[in-house]
Protein backbone atom coordinates (compact mmCIF):
# COMPACT_ATOMS: atom_id res chain seq x y z
CA UNK A 1 0.00 0.00 0.00
CA UNK A 2 1.41 3.20 -1.11
CA UNK A 3 1.14 6.76 0.86
CA UNK A 4 -0.64 9.26 -1.39
CA UNK A 5 2.40 12.35 -2.16
CA UNK A 6 1.07 15.26 -0.73
CA UNK A 7 -0.12 18.09 -2.71
CA UNK A 8 2.71 21.19 -2.71
CA UNK A 9 1.92 24.21 -1.06
CA UNK A 10 2.50 27.52 -2.59
CA UNK A 11 5.66 28.04 -1.08
CA UNK A 12 7.14 24.72 -2.58
CA UNK A 13 5.63 25.87 -5.77
CA UNK A 14 7.00 29.18 -5.39
CA UNK A 15 10.56 27.75 -4.87
CA UNK A 16 10.56 25.80 -8.08
CA UNK A 17 9.49 28.55 -9.91
CA UNK A 18 12.24 30.99 -8.53
CA UNK A 19 14.46 28.46 -8.63
CA UNK A 20 13.93 27.30 -12.96
CA UNK A 21 12.83 30.84 -14.14
CA UNK A 22 10.21 29.44 -16.05
CA UNK A 23 8.34 32.80 -17.05
CA UNK A 24 6.48 31.12 -20.18
CA UNK A 25 3.04 32.71 -19.99
CA UNK A 26 -0.47 31.04 -21.10
CA UNK A 27 -3.76 32.77 -20.86
CA UNK A 28 -5.40 29.08 -19.81
CA UNK A 29 -3.69 28.24 -16.72
CA UNK A 30 -1.41 29.32 -13.92
CA UNK A 31 2.21 29.56 -14.80
CA UNK A 32 5.76 30.72 -13.32
CA UNK A 33 5.14 34.46 -14.72
CA UNK A 34 2.10 34.60 -12.91
CA UNK A 35 3.91 33.26 -9.50
CA UNK A 36 6.56 35.77 -9.85
CA UNK A 37 3.46 38.96 -10.71
CA UNK A 38 2.09 37.36 -7.29
CA UNK A 39 4.77 37.74 -5.56
CA UNK A 40 5.91 41.29 -6.66
CA UNK A 41 2.87 42.47 -5.79
CA UNK A 42 2.50 40.89 -2.45
CA UNK A 43 4.48 42.86 0.72
CA UNK A 44 8.24 44.11 0.19
CA UNK A 45 9.45 42.66 3.63
CA UNK A 46 7.52 39.17 2.47
CA UNK A 47 8.28 39.04 -0.95
CA UNK A 48 12.27 39.67 0.33
CA UNK A 49 11.86 37.06 3.21
CA UNK A 50 10.25 34.33 0.22
CA UNK A 51 13.27 35.44 -2.09
CA UNK A 52 15.40 34.54 0.39
CA UNK A 53 14.54 31.55 2.49
CA UNK A 54 13.06 30.08 -0.60
CA UNK A 55 15.49 30.76 -3.25
CA UNK A 56 19.07 31.21 -1.38
CA UNK A 57 18.69 35.07 -3.09
CA UNK A 58 21.40 36.99 -1.36
CA UNK A 59 20.90 40.37 -3.35
CA UNK A 60 16.78 40.04 -1.28
CA UNK A 61 19.03 40.47 1.99
CA UNK A 62 19.41 44.41 1.86
CA UNK A 63 16.20 45.19 0.72
CA UNK A 64 14.75 42.95 3.51
CA UNK A 65 17.07 44.76 6.16
CA UNK A 66 16.22 47.72 4.96
CA UNK A 67 12.42 47.50 4.86
CA UNK A 68 12.42 46.06 8.40
CA UNK A 69 14.81 48.56 9.75
CA UNK A 70 12.22 51.16 8.52
CA UNK A 71 9.38 49.46 10.61
CA UNK A 72 11.48 48.76 13.69
CA UNK A 73 12.24 52.82 13.65
CA UNK A 74 9.07 54.16 12.30
CA UNK A 75 9.77 58.34 11.78
CA UNK A 76 12.54 58.09 13.90
CA UNK A 77 15.87 59.50 12.47
CA UNK A 78 18.97 57.76 13.36
CA UNK A 79 18.60 54.21 11.61
CA UNK A 80 21.54 52.94 12.77
CA UNK A 81 20.84 50.88 15.59
CA UNK A 82 17.59 49.73 13.84
CA UNK A 83 19.37 48.36 10.69
CA UNK A 84 21.49 46.32 13.09
CA UNK A 85 19.03 44.78 15.05
CA UNK A 86 16.89 43.92 11.57
CA UNK A 87 19.99 42.31 10.36
CA UNK A 88 20.75 39.95 13.67
CA UNK A 89 16.74 39.27 13.65
CA UNK A 90 17.02 37.99 10.07
CA UNK A 91 20.15 36.10 11.01
CA UNK A 92 17.83 34.49 13.79
CA UNK A 93 15.31 34.09 11.25
CA UNK A 94 17.54 32.03 8.90
CA UNK A 95 19.59 30.16 11.64
CA UNK A 96 16.35 29.17 13.62
CA UNK A 97 16.61 24.99 14.05
CA UNK A 98 18.06 23.95 17.48
CA UNK A 99 21.83 22.74 17.29
CA UNK A 100 21.15 20.03 19.53
CA UNK A 101 18.33 18.12 18.14
CA UNK A 102 18.59 19.83 14.46
CA UNK A 103 15.10 20.86 14.61
CA UNK A 104 13.89 17.10 15.11
CA UNK A 105 12.25 18.16 19.11
CA UNK A 106 14.56 14.79 19.92
CA UNK A 107 17.33 13.24 20.11
CA UNK A 108 18.60 9.65 20.71
CA UNK A 109 20.63 8.26 23.57
CA UNK A 110 21.58 4.79 23.05
CA UNK A 111 18.69 4.00 21.40
CA UNK A 112 16.52 6.06 23.46
CA UNK A 113 14.09 8.77 22.10
CA UNK A 114 14.01 11.68 24.31
CA UNK A 115 12.94 15.21 24.04
CA UNK A 116 15.39 17.68 23.35
CA UNK A 117 16.25 19.77 26.69
CA UNK A 118 18.15 22.08 24.78
CA UNK A 119 14.85 23.92 22.85
CA UNK A 120 12.53 22.73 25.03
CA UNK A 121 11.27 19.97 22.30
CA UNK A 122 10.18 22.92 19.84
CA UNK A 123 13.14 21.88 17.67
CA UNK A 124 13.77 25.89 17.50
CA UNK A 125 17.02 27.58 18.68
CA UNK A 126 16.73 30.11 21.53
CA UNK A 127 19.08 33.18 20.44
CA UNK A 128 20.89 34.40 23.65
CA UNK A 129 20.39 38.04 24.99
CA UNK A 130 24.11 37.68 25.49
CA UNK A 131 24.75 37.15 21.87
CA UNK A 132 22.36 39.64 20.49
CA UNK A 133 24.53 42.07 22.90
CA UNK A 134 27.73 40.77 21.88
CA UNK A 135 26.63 41.32 18.05
CA UNK A 136 25.49 44.93 18.41
CA UNK A 137 28.64 45.70 20.51
CA UNK A 138 26.69 47.31 23.43
CA UNK A 139 27.01 47.12 27.19
CA UNK A 140 24.27 44.90 29.01
CA UNK A 141 22.44 48.05 30.63
CA UNK A 142 22.29 49.97 26.90
CA UNK A 143 21.46 46.41 25.48
CA UNK A 144 18.15 46.42 27.17
CA UNK A 145 16.91 49.74 25.79
CA UNK A 146 16.86 48.05 22.50
CA UNK A 147 15.57 44.04 24.09
CA UNK A 148 12.16 45.08 23.26
CA UNK A 149 12.98 45.42 19.43
CA UNK A 150 14.32 42.02 18.83
CA UNK A 151 10.37 40.81 19.67
CA UNK A 152 8.55 43.09 17.48
CA UNK A 153 11.39 42.42 14.75
CA UNK A 154 10.68 38.93 15.02
CA UNK A 155 6.85 39.75 15.22
CA UNK A 156 7.23 41.72 11.63
CA UNK A 157 9.26 39.26 10.24
CA UNK A 158 6.15 36.36 11.10
CA UNK A 159 3.66 38.96 9.98
CA UNK A 160 5.35 40.00 6.47
CA UNK A 161 6.03 36.06 5.92
CA UNK A 162 2.09 35.22 6.74
CA UNK A 163 0.72 37.99 4.81
CA UNK A 164 2.79 37.48 2.01
CA UNK A 165 1.41 34.06 1.27
CA UNK A 166 -2.47 35.51 2.24
CA UNK A 167 -1.68 37.90 -1.01
CA UNK A 168 0.18 35.41 -3.29
CA UNK A 169 -2.69 33.19 -2.89
CA UNK A 170 -5.62 35.67 -3.31
CA UNK A 171 -3.47 37.49 -6.11
CA UNK A 172 -3.45 34.13 -7.72
CA UNK A 173 -7.07 33.66 -7.57
CA UNK A 174 -6.90 30.90 -5.12
CA UNK A 175 -8.37 32.94 -1.84
CA UNK A 176 -11.23 35.23 -2.61
CA UNK A 177 -10.37 39.34 -1.57
CA UNK A 178 -11.00 39.89 2.26
CA UNK A 179 -14.79 40.76 2.52
CA UNK A 180 -16.26 39.97 -0.37
CA UNK A 181 -19.24 37.11 -0.11
CA UNK A 182 -19.98 34.27 -2.37
CA UNK A 183 -23.02 34.92 -4.56
CA UNK A 184 -24.82 32.60 -1.96
CA UNK A 185 -27.51 33.71 0.51
CA UNK A 186 -27.68 31.85 4.23
CA UNK A 187 -31.27 30.31 3.99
Amino acid sequence: MSVAAARPGIREIMAHTLSHGDLTNDPNRETGCDRVAALAWSDALGSALWHIALNHDVSSWKQARAVLAKRLRGDRAEAGIYTAIAEIALREWMDDKCSVCRGRKFVMNEEVKTACIACEATGRRRHSDTERRLLLGVEERVYRRFESLFAAAHSAISNADALCEQQVLRNLGRRRPRGKRSGRRKA
